[in-house]
């Protein structure tokens, strides 16, 4: 009977003591998932704090040292086993700690393509600007986040592409290292607004520089021609001044000619008046006289006729030598005998 009592002792006491141990590791348990939760729950506020409470953009106040510091905890933390649900949690929270962590580098890379606000850097490529788009638009949950940085890479790429057709442009205004023959000053004003639209000064500073290059040309070619027009117009002006002098003198000459009398007609109507105007006196003899005054009668008729076919065939001739003494040469009719 002492003998089952005591059986019965040393089974109670066992789960006594059973019981004291399993309610001790219940307590280290639950201590130990406390703890766990804990480290867990501590890494996420951390985590957490990287971001702005809708989680849609990163936290104004974020550093880099903060960064480290989420980083090391991390890595102190994946060396310990947890239970599935908070090593779980754990993967979320790092999962959030290295986006966070990409974002802040595409973010400083966006901001490094401008030298100040609104002005991109010289040489920045459009592949650089479309491979940051890229990887930002892996973060369109990040829905504030995403839209600045977006803007932003929309903007230099603007810019990169009027740099890149202000440089097209005027590149095609050169042959080598000269302006080309046929750039006009419309190909000028051209090339001249797409610079204006250049932010970067120092782009455009450069740009302008060969702008001038082509004024100046196109200066030199203005003038060159304005000499070869006003050197035309001079040697015109000298071609009409020498024909209508020689239109001039063939004038004069014509009206010379036209005015100057003909030496033949005058001698022709001189020889005829001077056979006519010679008149021989009569001589004394009665008897020859009447037959001189008959010959002289009828040479004297012959002599009319041939005046009269001389003066009408040169009128004018006959009229212009005739001189008043002339007309004392004019024969008299003979005195009639008595």
């Amino acid at each position: 009977m002492k003998g089952k009592k005591f059986y019965v002792f040393l089974v109670a006491l066992l789960l006594v003591g059973l019981s004291a141990v399993y309610f001790f590791r219940q307590k280290q348990s639950e201590k130990y998932l406390e703890f766990e939760a804990y480290e867990i729950e501590n890494i996420e506020k951390q985590v957490a704090g990287l971001y702005n409470e809708e989680k849609s953009d990163l936290s104004k106040d974020l550093s880099t040292d903060q960064l480290q510091t989420i980083q090391e905890d991390l890595e102190e933390l994946k060396g310990k086993e947890y239970r599935s649900e908070n090593q779980q949690r754990l993967k979320n929270a790092e999962e959030e700690y290295l986006a966070a962590k990409v974002m802040v580098g595409l973010q400083a890379d966006v901001e490094a393509l401008f030298i100040e606000k609104g002005i991109i850097e010289k040489d920045l490529t459009l592949e650089e600007v479309v491979n940051l788009e890229e990887q930002v638009g892996k973060f369109q949950e990040k829905v504030v986040y995403y839209n600045r940085n977006w803007m932003s890479l929309e903007d230099a790429k603007e810019q990169v592409n009027d740099i890149e057709t202000a440089i097209s442009f005027i590149d095609d205004l050169f042959e080598e290292d000269f302006v080309r023959v046929d750039v006009t000053r419309e190909n000028e004003e051209e090339a001249l607004e797409l610079i204006q639209k250049i932010k970067n000064e120092e782009v455009r500073e450069e740009l302008m520089t060969r702008a001038e290059m082509v004024n100046v040309a196109l200066i030199e070619t203005e003038e060159a021609l304005a000499l070869e027009e006003a050197l035309a117009e001079e040697a015109t002006a000298q071609q009409e001044l020498e024909e209508a002098e020689e239109l001039e003198q063939a004038s004069e000459q014509s009206e010379q000619t036209e005015w100057q009398p003909n030496p033949s007609g005058t001698g022709n109507s001189s020889g005829s008046t001077g056979n006519t105007n010679t008149w021989r006196p009569p001589t004394n003899s009665s008897g020859g006289g009447t037959t001189s005054q008959g010959g002289d009668q009828s040479s004297n008729s012959s002599n009319e006729d041939t005046t009269d076919e001389v003066e009408a065939e040169d009128p004018d001739s006959s009229l212009e030598e005739s001189d008043p003494e002339g007309s004392d040469n004019e024969p008299e009719d003979p005195p009639n005998e008595e």
